[in-house]
Formats: structure tokens, C-alpha cells, sequence
């Protein structure tokens, strides 16, 4: 069971204050980033309500990475 864990934390979903924590940024840049602005960030619309995939965050700041370089 211990691979059951793992899909649920992969599939856990993040609020921007969780999402502007991990990047050290303010919620409402990630608000921002993730409806207009670019960088897009990848997010989820549940209802009117945005959460985040760590692993797609986790993505983005490689690809991020990949162009500043």
C-alpha cells in the first residue's frame, strides 16, 4: 500500500499559499501567473476555486529553468 500514498500525494492539490510558499513569492503573483500572466503556471479550476499539482510546479520552475539558462 505504500505506492497508494504516494498517488495521493502526487495527486494532492495546493492552494496559491501553498504554491507561494514553495516559489517565495506572494499568493496573488501566483493568482496572477495562473489566469493571466506570463510564465503560466499550470493549475486546476475547482469551481471558482484554483488549486496546483506540485508535480506540474515542479515542472514549470525546470522549464523555467531550462530558459534562463
Amino acid at each position: 500500500m505504500a505506492g497508494t500514498d504516494s498517488n495521493r500525494r502526487s495527486a494532492a492539490l495546493f492552494t496559491p499559499d501553498d504554491v507561494a510558499s514553495i516559489l517565495h513569492v506572494s499568493a496573488a503573483w501566483v493568482r496572477d501567473h495562473a489566469t493571466r500572466k506570463q510564465p503560466r503556471l499550470p493549475s486546476v479550476k475547482v469551481g471558482k476555486l484554483l488549486r496546483f499539482r506540485l508535480e506540474e510546479i515542479e515542472d514549470w520552475i525546470q522549464e523555467q529553468s531550462k530558459g534562463a539558462a
